[in-house]
């Protein structure tokens, strides 16, 4: 590698964690907050002592959009600069102002594999003992006063006040249907007392009770099925409370490995086919920066501004096409459209041969 590459690749490297440290810095302040006003009962110290797992979801975003944007404002400064110019002029290849993207890229890459098959899922299991936390004590403690609380994606709980610590007035409890995102049954009580005998299953004693369940039809939308009143009723908040286990079909938690192990073991086919997605969309994840800093490269060497303003507004189309391709190709393959093992690559396949397009026209100028 020539003195003008090393210089190159120095730049590129110095920009792509200047920009990652900045973005990963102000998103994860949003993190944070957005925590803080779902836990704030727990307090400022203990969503802080839990937000940098949090990192594990953040990281991976901010590293392709901080190496896209580094790499496009870097070669448009260098293109700007007529620094490719002197270089054909002198004989020497275009081609060979692309050794540092080349290795620039592969280190991402790497940075993007050890995101997504290592650190993501870590922050995922983190998360779920987090949530497991945040319930606990919320139920061993309930706050004081007039309180509209979300226990998980299963349960919304209100009620006017609490007394004797744990018994709740005028609770009113709506257990939803998450899959069909409706509800499923409702309890209205005079007093409920938490029972926290069995951690794994809370279980709410309702005094005076009257209740309701419910169906969801595509047609109909969602319809009663039975009413009824009973003087006391004990209702188990089940699935409420992840165990400290890792569940064996919790397919965001799993390692790679265990995805596949996962894929090859179970008989249900909608799991088969989500296991498959999620194994090669992590392994797509680890290829699509790749491709995505070549594009960038391209577009800077076309665009030829060193203004970051400008590099800025290069990036992001390349940055919106690369997130909607990704998002399609993964949903169409959990609908069945595609392949479980083609729909992940679909972003990966567009930056690819998006890159090696501009990259030609740029050489061929």
């Amino acid at each position: 590698m020539g003195t003008l590459n090393r210089h190159v690749f120095k730049e590129l490297i110095v920009s792509v964690t200047f920009w990652f440290l900045v973005l990963t810095a102000v998103v994860m302040s949003f993190v944070i907050m957005q925590l803080f006003r779902n836990l704030a009962s727990q307090g400022l110290l203990f969503v802080l002592a839990q937000s940098p797992m949090m990192l594990g979801y953040v990281c991976p975003h901010t590293l392709a959009i901080a190496a896209a944007l580094a790499v496009t404002m870097v070669m448009g400064r260098i293109a700007a600069d007529r620094e490719i110019d002197a270089m054909r002029t002198s004989g020497i290849p275009q081609s060979r102002i692309l050794d540092p993207v080349l290795l620039a890229a592969l280190l991402v890459a790497g940075g993007a594999a050890l995101l997504h098959l290592q650190v993501t899922p870590a922050a995922y299991r983190h998360k779920k003992r987090l949530e497991r936390e945040a319930v606990l004590a919320v139920l061993k403690r309930p706050p004081p006063g007039e309180q509209t609380i979300g226990l998980g994606r299963q349960y919304l709980l209100r009620y006017r006040g609490v007394v004797d610590g744990n018994v709740l007035q005028n609770p009113f409890i709506v257990e939803i249907n998450v899959q069909k995102r409706a509800a499923r049954a409702y309890y209205i009580a005079t007093t409920a007392r938490v029972d926290m005998g069995d951690p794994e299953v809370p279980k709410l004693i309702l005094q005076k009770c009257s209740y309701g369940t419910m169906r969801s039809t595509d047609d109909e939308g969602v319809v009663r099925e039975e009413e009824g009143t009973i003087g006391e009723l004990t209702k188990s908040l089940d699935g409420l409370v992840p165990s400290e286990g890792e569940a064996s079909d919790d397919l965001d938690g799993l390692r790679l490995w265990q995805l596949w192990d996962f894929a090859h073991v179970t008989s249900h086919p909608q799991r088969k086919r989500d296991a498959v997605t999620r194994f090669h969309g992590r392994v797509a994840g680890t290829i699509a920066p790749f491709a995505l800093v070549l594009l960038a490269a391209g577009i800077g060497m076309t665009v030829q501004r060193s203004s970051r303003l400008v590099g800025l507004g290069a990036t992001l189309p390349s940055l919106m096409v690369y997130y909607g391709m990704q998002q399609l190709g993964t949903s169409l393959s959990e609908t069945g459209t595609l392949a479980p093992y083609l729909g992940p690559y679909l972003a990966s396949a567009v930056m690819a041969i998006s890159a090696l397009g501009v990259i030609y026209f740029r050489c061929r100028r």
